[in-house]
């Protein structure tokens, strides 16, 4: 019997004010072929969504087009006001009380492969440089992101901030820790 992984899904907005639930495709298929794992879409419900977790034998804690609500952490006010989904906060976030999850809500400065070239490089760095700070204070760990190239830059200025002690593991995929947790890969 395969394991049973829940993903926590966005509400939006659709047509004539319709609300839509739903995930990216590419993560139930990281998951069923990445982990050999049955995927399956949490409602953002909040409360009445947790039922499902007796049922489940792991969750995939992807990233989302929406940015989670500065009143969650101590993050002041919004810099994204508009890219909220409270009721994806409401649920993903009480699937996870023992996380010691950092989210930090700003530009990583590589700004795609503009960040990366020679001549802007060093420029990319210092628009970086107040998320790796953030990033580097949180101690050792993981660094995610849904943008591969993101976190590499992200990664690059942690080195810069803190050239000795131990550094955090830079994870390519948010699944990949899906798959640690099982046990798949090294």
């Amino acid at each position: 019997m395969h394991p049973i992984v829940g993903i926590p899904a966005c509400a939006r907005l659709v047509v004539k004010g319709q609300l839509l639930h739903d995930t990216p495709a590419r993560y139930a298929a990281a998951v069923l072929g990445g982990a050999g794992a049955v995927p399956i879409m949490i409602p953002p419900m909040g409360e009445a969504s947790l039922a499902v977790l007796d049922r489940l034998d792991g969750l995939l804690l992807s990233g989302s087009p929406s940015n989670v609500h500065p009143s969650h952490y101590d993050g002041g006010e919004s810099l994204t006001p508009e890219h909220h989904d409270l009721e994806r906060d409401a649920t993903t976030l009480r699937l996870i009380p023992e996380a010691d999850v950092k989210v930090i809500e700003r530009c990583s400065g590589h700004g795609g492969s503009w960040g990366f070239k020679r001549e802007w490089f060093d420029v990319a760095m210092k628009i970086g440089r107040p998320v790796a700070r953030q990033a580097a204070a949180a101690g050792p760990g993981f660094v995610m992101s849904e943008c591969p190239l993101a976190g590499v830059h992200i990664a690059q200025g942690m080195e810069k901030q803190t050239a000795e002690g131990p550094k955090p593991e830079l994870v390519s995929h948010p699944v990949q820790v899906l798959a640690w947790a099982y046990g798949i890969g090294s």
